[in-house]
């Protein structure tokens, strides 16, 4: 029979750092940035005030990937075409019922456009700007004029 316990110390070393990013929630799929670490009234770890010992670290890979995702959209970012139409006139109408069928049928320009993305903005007579579609559009034609309003 022990009748004299040791008191252990023991230290928990986890590689986080404030400014880290990590994974929580019950499928570990929500990205979490590290603000503050500290301990609970029990002495345990916490991150953010909440427990510690429920996380994933992102992997080198997510990290890599995450990275290549936020460089790509600089990169599309940066692509973009800007269409210098000042004085240009409203040569399309949207065609779309769906999405903004208030607006069908209505005179527009197109003030840039996107790279790989099939993506443009769309400027209306009344100064609304929206971002959509290159298929949401179409270009005032002779044999489309008597369908704009």
């Amino acid at each position: 029979m022990i009748t004299k316990f040791e008191q252990f110390n023991e230290e928990i070393n986890v590689p986080v750092k404030v400014g880290d990013t990590i994974l929580r929630g019950k499928f570990k799929n929500v990205k979490v940035k590290v603000k503050k670490i500290g301990k609970d009234q029990r002495g345990q770890p916490t991150i953010n005030g909440l427990k510690m010992l429920t996380f994933r670290m992102l992997s080198k890979a997510e990290k890599e990937k995450e990275k290549k995702s936020v460089d790509e959209f600089n990169k599309w970012e940066e692509s973009n075409e800007k269409i210098n139409n000042e004085g240009e006139e409203f040569n399309h109408y949207w065609y779309w019922k769906s999405k903004l069928g208030d607006r069908n049928r209505k005179k527009c320009k197109v003030i840039a456009r996107g790279g790989r993305m099939n993506t443009i903005v769309v400027e209306f007579e009344d100064g609304h700007k929206v971002s959509t579609s290159r298929h949401a559009v179409r270009k005032i034609t002779p044999k489309t004029q008597h369908l704009v309003e």
